[in-house]
């Protein structure tokens, strides 16, 4: 029997569809013959409903524009693209190999495969880090291989466009929690350092056939990220050579300018390592200053159009000399226990990498804070949830609901149980928000007057548990505040739930109204349901 919503054996748009060879969050892969010149091809289609957001084609056309341009032996290429009955749709070259992903999944690879698979993902990498073009989503996952093994780097941003679905202008956190970068754990810009990180992540699966961090959810893997020591992959395979580790050490340090540059550097040096050679400090080669990303910056809007003054981070420093590396990889330390807490912070090398930067320690502890501007009020946000929180969002009463993308306050990740102060705001009546490390909506509050003093909003901690037992696979799932008069900018940044299957949501107390859309676009709704603790909503047939 079909499943609801394939295309396996339909026409589309001059292409004869096959089977489905993959499916992802919003989009689904087949096989497909190109009737004009009778070649096999793959096309990935998304679903229509992402069509509903006005800019999303423009975006989509610039963002396959900009892959498609993309020539290079280790790149997938990028054939056409186009809409037909609403769904947007892309056609790629079919490789027959299949995904990395089932390779690893073999067991630990062979030496000389992960020196010759990693050099030509570092050909692709650099090819595209050249023209200012971060993939930001590098996994196994997404390296193809062909039947001679050889490996093509596939969804340069497009998968990002169908995860953003119609909030494209946000920037959520977006990517996949096992391979994602300390720096990605809170929204904001990146660099072509993120994929260095993440090669070194595959590099680490590739030699163990594990992942370097596992958990039981997404936050918890993102925050391993953030805080655990990399392990040593001589730990799994003592035959390695040392210098093996210290390479994937470096590809994975934890600031972006203790990485390696380039992963032409990477690969470089694993030769050098698997060969029993010392590796070399990398050189600190210059990388373009203007990148392409799926998702764009979001600005931090006030009342009156004051813009928030950004908090400065220190400049990237020089690299340490070769023999000054395991210093490097020795430099984490516990948290820093304040008062009976934990500051969630990771010690490195007398400096507190908190979410505003990198600062020296200062003589006294204090509560972190933020200054967003020249008034003299203060919101203190206590999270006493058991999920960090990884955005902020401060709107006027008067603005238009709607646009909490564009006010999000920068620097504000605040750990579980911790405290975190925004200051310099003026006084007025604000709407205010607070997502997860997902971008997930885990509380708001509308209409709070900030006056010249010190407000506080405590989150306690719930959880909503969606199971899907209806016969639909779920698409998009939206949680508001019932206080809220728009569900628009509350979707949830992972929210796929698969028939049978279920998803559970950190929120605060209070009353809340969920929306879920099934793929074929049918809406189930449930309104003012009161979160006191740990609940369940139901989606079902009827």
């Amino acid at each position: 029997m079909q499943k609801r919503g394939d295309l396996a054996g339909q026409t589309f748009a001059g292409y004869e569809l096959g089977e489905a060879i993959g499916h992802g969050g919003m989009a689904s892969v087949y096989i497909a013959h190109q009737q004009s010149i009778g070649r096999t091809v793959a096309i990935k289609v998304m679903p229509s409903h992402l069509t509903i957001d006005p800019t999303f084609i423009k975006r989509f056309e610039q963002e396959v524009k900009v892959i498609a341009a993309l020539q290079h032996p280790r790149v997938l290429p990028v054939y056409d693209y186009g809409e037909i009955d609403g769904r947007p749709y892309i056609v790629m070259a079919y490789i027959d190999g299949g995904p990395l992903t089932d390779r690893i999944e073999a067991g630990p690879m062979d030496l000389d495969e992960v020196e010759r698979l990693i050099g030509q993902i570092a050909e692709g990498l650099d090819h595209a880090h050249k023209r200012g073009i971060i993939h930001r989503d590098l996994k196994p996952a997404n390296v193809l291989l062909d039947s001679g093994g050889n490996a093509y780097l596939s969804d340069f941003g497009i998968a990002k466009l169908g995860e953003a679905g119609p909030n494209l202008t946000g920037s959520g956190v977006i990517g996949t929690p096992a391979y994602m970068a300390p720096e990605m754990a809170s929204a904001g810009d990146v660099s072509p350092l993120v994929d260095i990180y993440a090669l070194g992540v595959a590099l680490y699966e590739m030699l163990t056939g594990k992942f370097p961090f596992e958990g039981d959810t997404a936050v918890a893997i993102m925050m391993a990220h953030v805080n655990a020591p990399v392990p040593d992959v001589g730990d799994l395979r003592p035959e390695l050579p040392e210098a093996v580790g210290d390479v994937v050490a470096m590809a994975m340090a934890k600031r972006p300018e203790d990485r390696y540059d380039s992963a032409g550097e990477l690969a470089a040096d694993l030769r050098r390592a698997l060969r029993g050679d010392p590796v070399e400090a990398p050189s600190r080669a210059s990388m373009p200053q203007d990148f392409s990303t799926v998702s764009v910056p979001r600005e931090e809007i006030l009342p009156d159009e004051k813009a928030p003054s950004r908090v400065d981070t220190p400049p990237r420093q020089q690299p340490q000399p070769n023999n000054q590396r395991e210093q490097r990889r020795g430099c984490m330390r516990p948290p820093v226990l304040i008062g009976g807490g934990v500051l969630a912070a990771v010690l490195l090398c007398g400096a507190i990498a908190l979410a505003t930067g990198i600062v020296e320690l200062p003589g006294q502890e204090a509560v972190p804070s933020v200054s967003i501007g020249d008034g003299t009020s203060a919101l203190e946000i206590r999270n006493q949830m058991s999920v960090p929180l990884c955005g902020v969002f401060l709107v006027g009463a008067d603005e238009d609901e709607g646009i909490w993308g564009e006010n999000r306050i920068a620097g504000t990740q605040i750990p579980a149980g911790g405290t975190f102060r925004v200051e310099g705001i003026r006084s007025g009546t604000y709407n205010v928000r607070a997502d997860d490390c997902s971008d997930n909506l885990v509380n708001a509050i509308f209409n709070t007057a900030i006056d010249d003093s010190s407000d506080r909003w405590t989150l306690n901690d719930a959880s909503v548990q969606i199971d899907n037992v209806s016969s639909q696979a779920i698409c998009e799932v939206f949680i508001s505040p019932s206080a809220s008069p728009s569900r628009g900018d509350n979707r949830l940044g992972s929210s796929e739930l698969e028939t049978g299957s279920q998803l559970t949501i950190p929120l605060a107390e209070g009353r809340w109204d969920f929306l879920a859309i099934t793929c074929e676009g049918v809406r189930t709704s449930s309104t003012g349901a009161e979160v006191d603790g740990d609940v369940v909503w139901t989606i079902s047939d009827q």
